[in-house]
């Protein structure tokens, strides 16, 4: 991979998600590692709360505020497959 390349990874994976890693930075959160674990469990609120050691609705609070964050529905499939793939990128990149 050139180094061009990667710079086009890193911008895709910064628009997409830049905004969560200030926002867990800024406040001491993990908001990003409990979307990449609810994406990766198919949406799994359930699976979330138990990994995490928290309750449901913790996990939901979470969810509502990334949506509010990133202005985007996380329910929609279109939506899911850009952040799923944003953190695919991380992880390539890592």
């Amino acid at each position: 991979m050139s180094i061009t390349d990667k710079e086009v990874f890193k911008d895709y994976y910064n628009d997409t998600l830049g905004e969560l890693i200030e926002y867990d930075k800024n406040n001491d959160s993990n908001i990003l590692e409990v979307l990449k674990y609810y994406l990766e469990n198919n949406g799994s609120v359930q699976k979330t709360a138990e990994h995490f050691y928290v309750h449901r609705n913790s996990i939901n609070y979470r969810l509502n505020k990334v949506q509010d964050i990133l202005d985007m529905d996380i329910s929609d499939l279109d939506n899911r497959i850009q952040l799923r793939l944003a953190f695919m990128v991380r992880d390539m990149l890592d």
